[in-house]
């Protein structure tokens, strides 16, 4: 075997051992000192950068045989040892130096060697998985959220829950001026951006190539109106459902740059303009929902059965519309969802990337602009289910909601789309 090798005898090949050994770990070491002294200084200063640390270059390239013998092992215990022993357990030291912080990657923080020794080193985490982060109040979770959007590469696409409203206060401007097109829907600020939901419709079907209008317009009604999760009669739930698609499709058809405001005002109150009884106005509404054969006679259809039906019946179905979009109503409303349309949602997924912020108080995400929440979720997961990828752009898009409440008392509007983001890369 010697012979072979071109070594005369098993010692010759100790020594080159040795020899490798004797270079190897000076370099090592002096280059684990000095970026540690490096680092340390830059924290210090408050100038520590994960891409300083990302960028530092590595003397041994042990991780890719790490990261090889990690899938191998998780390999083994999926096939040979799932059922029979528990696999669960914390990470270990050497796996969690392996998973080093790149540009891109979401950071979890700095890995602790064996013993609990703090290290400079950063790690990473890939963001097309999704991620849960909680923690008891004053741990970090929002400083942690504002440094992802802040090391979030430039080509990449971000829409952030901002509850707090810290976000649109500090790191946004700085995106802002990098370059990025930053979009902050502030639904109590003096300034804030608006979007018009049917001509985002349109630009949704421009995007596709396809008519996706009724496909839209059904998730809208779902989203403003909440199902009642404790009631097992899920009639007027329903029922409002088809009443605010029909609403909907109605205005469109006959203004294509009507408002979600214009549906509610004319379900509330209906052709009022034109008769002062009420019932008589929203009479007149429905007739004319009855003569509008658009879309394949649905509205006509769900206009003439509310014009059939009892008092006592549309009595209980108009409220059941109306009650929880009651917001829609709010002379403040019209700043951030009123004709003004700032910005095209698909740019998500377009050439140059977008940055959407949505700031709320706790207290009113939970409540009054619930609905809101819940459509604007979901109209964002389905411009990243529905408009094609543009292949010119690697990153993902990222999606922040900063709660600070614990799993079981979260908003409706975050339960209602925690489905919808399962396999969106978020």
């Amino acid at each position: 075997m010697a012979y072979y090798l071109g070594w005369d005898t098993v010692p010759q090949v100790a020594e080159h051992a040795i020899t490798a050994i004797k270079i190897v770990v000076p370099v090592w070491s002096g280059n684990f000192l000095l970026r540690t002294v490096s680092m340390r200084a830059l924290q210090h200063y408050g100038l520590l950068n994960p891409h300083i640390d990302a960028y530092w270059p590595r003397f041994i390239p042990w991780r890719p045989l790490k990261k090889f013998h990690q899938a191998f092992t998780e390999w083994r215990e999926e096939h040979f040892s799932f059922g029979e022993k528990s696999t669960g357990g914390f990470l270990a030291v050497s796996s969690t130096l392996a998973e080093r912080y790149s540009p891109g990657d979401i950071v979890l923080g700095r890995a602790r060697l064996w013993g609990g020794i703090p290290s400079m080193q950063y790690v990473g985490y890939k963001p097309e998985r999704s991620m849960l982060v909680f923690g008891m109040t004053g741990s970090g979770k929002t400083n942690w959220t504002l440094q992802q959007i802040a090391l979030t590469p430039e080509n990449a696409s971000i829409v952030n829950i901002d509850v707090k409203g810290i976000a649109q206060r500090t790191v946004m401007p700085v995106k802002r001026r990098q370059g990025v097109n930053v979009q902050c829907i502030d639904v109590l600020g003096d300034e804030t951006a608006s979007i018009n939901v049917t001509q985002l419709i349109r630009e949704i079907n421009e995007a596709t190539g396809r008519d996706l209008t009724t496909i839209i317009v059904e998730g809208i009604a779902q989203a403003l109106v909440p199902q009642d999760a404790g009631s097992k009669e899920q009639f007027w739930t329903i029922q409002a459902w088809e009443v605010w698609k029909a609403g909907i499709l109605h205005e469109i058809s006959i203004n294509p740059n009507a408002t979600l405001m214009d549906v509610y005002d004319r379900l509330f109150r209906g052709y009022w303009e034109h008769c002062e009884d009420k019932t008589k106005a929203l009479d007149l509404y429905f007739h004319s929902w009855a003569d509008n054969p658009s879309f394949d006679g649905f509205i006509a259809r769900i206009g003439a059965a509310l014009l059939t039906m009892n008092s006592r019946t549309r009595s209980g179905i108009l409220p059941s519309g109306t009650g929880p979009t009651a917001w829609l109503g709010h002379p403040n409303t019209k700043r951030f969802l009123g004709p003004r349309h700032s910005f095209n949602l698909c740019d998500l997924k377009g050439d140059k990337p977008l940055i959407l912020n949505l700031a709320c108080p706790p207290g009113e995400l939970r409540s009054t602009y619930a609905g809101f929440f819940r459509m604007m979720m979901y109209l964002t997961v389905k411009v990243l289910e529905l408009v094609p990828n543009n292949l010119t752009r690697k990153e993902p898009t990222r999606i922040f909601w900063d709660e600070n409440k614990k799993p079981e008392q979260l908003p409706p509007a975050a339960v209602s789309i925690r489905p919808q983001l399962r396999g969106i890369q978020a």
